[in-house]
């Protein structure tokens, strides 16, 4: 088994990024042939997709996931359509940060729920088994506040790894 952990932060708000060259070079930095690629993130509002890079459908993704789960407002009352409990820390008691520093995500948390934290593949002679237009997507959903810098785990698996 090898693992390699990737580190980045996007450029902005809700944002998603095309991590298939990255694995590629993976792959490839790595010699890896035959075995199962597992691709884990480690944030509860970020999210794997396998689906077609291409800026409309992931337009239309980002618009259908916001009308499910509508970005969180502060200091809303329990009745509107964008109070988060987890954003209420009046409700709220566990898995806060310090000092005042929680963010304000519900939104993202519930955007996430609906995706995947990890993908598997196939690697087959060096090469991750992809359709023709299929593409690694990852999202970050946690659009308020500064950016975080991301952590994905990426781990090969094979007979003689």
């Amino acid at each position: 088994m090898q693992t390699e952990k990737l580190c980045f932060k996007l450029a902005h708000g809700e944002d998603y990024r095309n991590m298939t060259p990255d694995i590629q070079r993976i792959i490839k930095d790595r010699s890896l042939k035959d075995g199962l690629l597992h691709i884990f993130v480690m944030h509860t509002t970020c999210a794997l997709l396998l689906q077609e890079d291409e800026p409309c459908m992931v337009q239309d993704l980002l618009d259908r996931l916001g009308k499910i789960a509508p970005r969180s407002a502060r200091n809303v009352p329990p009745t509107s359509l964008l109070y988060y409990r987890h954003d209420d820390h009046r409700v709220r008691t566990v898995n806060l940060e310090p000092k005042g520093r929680e963010r304000i995500n519900g939104h993202a948390h519930v955007k996430a729920s609906f995706l995947s934290p990890f993908l598997i593949f196939w690697v087959v002679n060096g090469v991750i088994q992809l359709g023709e237009f299929q593409q690694i997507l990852f999202f970050d959903f946690d659009d308020l506040g500064e950016r975080r810098e991301r952590q994905v785990s990426v781990t090969f698996i094979s007979d003689n790894s």
